[in-house]
């Protein structure tokens, strides 16, 4: 059976998602048929506001995606979790433009991982958008004069979440984020757990029980689950930030436990610390813990670290700071006139007394 689905990037104009059949046509749709099914489905599950303003046919879905997925006809069969796109034939395929099958194959890229035995894209859908209704719920209880029973009613709404949707991975962690930052931290590693056994390589979860071991003294399963998040996801510099943290913060715990050497141990915390940085390339506190790391190297590529710290200067407001280190890194490389450059250009007089040290080492070469 061949499903259609009508999905948004943020699901802003949407109050519910569901599955509607259709059958399979005798021989392939035509662009213009095509179409003709979104203008009805769009009109069946849009609101009444939304119904007056169909689709336009721009003849381009980039044009549509491009503004944040606002309408998109998916066609797979669903067997066993798995999707695979409806076979259209040559004669017809020579009339999809090049961007209407570009949108076909994006579409596969961001639906197909989320196909799960357990999940269908409905219900996907359906779980996100109670998910950010829950959060909406709890921006509430931001107010220091909420009462216990309407704190009570916003838990009530995750566990309802969870109960509703008791395979769903991201419901389990949304419930233990909030108990967590709600003071009931037994029940959420408890959810954390839970989201952990559904999906082994889930690293929001990962992530999270890395947090909790790690404030309960358990370096290694902490260092464990950090690692675990960084291979789930290797593209979120927050927990390559979190993993290069303990790596470096706790290398003689680690040391003992992973049988590596602390010079080895120190190099794999400068390469996490760098992946941050590098998948968030505007972040601050990132770039400086990053270019930080090399004084506590053993061989400190000090190149590199001048690279670092002039990244950090580009990002920082104010560029004292970052002038001082770079002045130092200068002086590791014995180059003098450039020393003594960057020192001429800090002018905050805290400065003074650290400036003043560099100079008669940059004067001593």
């Amino acid at each position: 059976m061949l499903y259609a689905y009508l999905c948004e990037t943020e699901f802003p104009s949407l109050d519910y998602t569901r599955e509607i059949d259709v059958f399979e046509p005798a021989s392939s749709p035509s662009e213009a048929g095509l179409f003709e099914l979104e203008r009805s489905l769009w009109e069946e599950v849009a609101r009444p506001e939304e119904r007056r303003k169909p689709p336009v046919n721009n003849g381009c879905g980039w044009r549509q995606l491009s503004r944040g997925l606002l309408r998109f006809l998916f066609f797979a069969k669903v067997n066993r979790g798995r999707a695979t796109v409806m076979k259209i034939s040559n004669r017809e395929r020579s009339k999809w433009s090049k961007c209407k099958r570009a949108a076909a194959t994006l579409s596969i890229l961001l639906f197909t991982p989320v196909l799960a035995p357990a999940e269908s894209i409905g219900a996907w859908v359906k779980t996100r958008i109670e998910i950010r209704a829950a959060h909406k719920a709890a921006e509430a209880l931001a107010n220091p004069n909420v009462t216990v029973k309407e704190r009570a009613r916003v838990e009530q709404i995750y566990y309802q979440l969870v109960r509703d949707h008791p395979q769903s991975v991201p419901a389990q962690n949304a419930l233990a984020a909030f108990l967590w930052k709600n003071g009931k931290p037994e029940a959420a590693v408890e959810h954390w757990q839970t989201a952990q056994r559904l999906e082994p390589k889930n690293g929001e979860a990962a992530n999270s029980l890395g947090g909790v071991y790690l404030r309960m003294g358990r370096v290694r399963a902490a260092a464990e689950q950090f690692l675990l998040a960084v291979r789930s996801e290797s593209d979120n510099a927050d927990y390559h930030f979190d993993l290069g943290n303990v790596e470096f913060l706790f290398r003689r715990d680690l040391t003992a436990a992973w049988k590596i050497d602390s010079a080895e141990l120190l190099q794999r915390a400068l390469f996490q610390f760098r992946e941050a940085s590098r998948h968030a390339p505007t972040d601050l506190e990132y770039a400086r813990a990053y270019a930080e790391t090399f004084y506590g190297m053993p061989n400190p590529d000090w190149k590199e670290a001048q690279v670092a710290w002039q990244h950090y200067l580009d990002l920082s407001a104010d560029g004292n700071f970052g002038y001082l280190q770079l002045a130092r890194v200068s002086l590791k490389q014995h180059k003098k006139a450039e020393a003594l450059s960057f020192l001429d250009k800090i002018s905050d007089s805290s400065y003074f007394e650290v400036k003043e040290k560099l100079r008669k080492q940059a004067e001593a070469l």
